[in-house]
């Protein structure tokens, strides 16, 4: 209080203004450009964890079979050219042809590739070369050599073979294969021996029965090439 009955001003001092919060500014501590880092990394981590987990229990196939396409056709063509390619007369149960090339020239080759009924890859393929060649090309460089089938087929001994990764194949030189010489044919797939020795017990290189040969000769033939 004042002298004379005034009333006194009592002047802040520098603790009681050290107590007070700005005016104009929130009262919480600004977060910091860490802690907005940090918390983008755990929505991450979330999110990558989620998808993690969806992974595991999704039905879905990684990779779609490829659609089936009419081999025979094809063959027939192929015959034409007095070319004799070892193919099988008919697939075993719900397999699909997916793909048919054929190389012409002064040591033709051709191939077929195809799935079995749970989507497993099997390869044929047929050419002027030998044998070790082509099983290191489609099998293995150095693959182990098994029994052979009991039984020729196209009067042919056909030897079994496998690899550390699971491949299999059966081999076969067919010689004085008609027009085409000596011929070396390799059935090839990730599939069990008695899968790939169903396939060898149905090939041939009998003319492709009339209904299923193309109309007339010449041209290309169409569908997805075989590798």
């Amino acid at each position: 209080m004042r002298e004379n009955g005034g009333v006194s001003q009592q002047t802040p001092t520098a603790s009681d203004a050290a107590g007070q919060e700005p005016s104009g500014r929130p009262g919480r501590y600004p977060r910091t450009f860490g802690g907005l880092i940090a918390s983008m990394i755990v929505m991450v981590a979330v999110v990558l964890a989620f998808v993690f987990a969806r992974s595991l229990v999704t039905d879905e196939p990684d990779i779609r079979t490829p659609d089936a396409v009419e081999y025979l056709p094809a063959i027939a063509q192929v015959q034409t050219g007095d070319y004799d390619a070892v193919y099988p007369s008919s697939l075993p149960t719900d397999w699909r042809v997916t793909g048919f090339t054929f190389a012409p020239g002064d040591r033709p080759s051709y191939g077929l590739n195809l799935f079995t009924d749970d989507g497993r890859f099997v390869g044929i393929r047929q050419a002027d070369r030998d044998v070790e060649d082509m099983l290191a090309e489609f099998v293995d460089p150095e693959p182990r050599e098994g029994e052979a089938l009991a039984e020729p087929v196209l009067g042919a001994t056909w030897t079994s073979w496998s690899d550390a990764g699971g491949d299999r194949a059966y081999s076969a030189t067919l010689a004085e294969l008609g027009a085409s010489g000596d011929q070396t044919v390799v059935v090839f797939g990730d599939v069990s021996l008695d899968r790939l020795a169903e396939l060898v017990t149905l090939l041939t290189i009998d003319p492709v029965p009339d209904p299923e040969r193309p109309a007339t000769g010449g041209g290309s033939t169409s569908g997805p090439a075989a590798d």
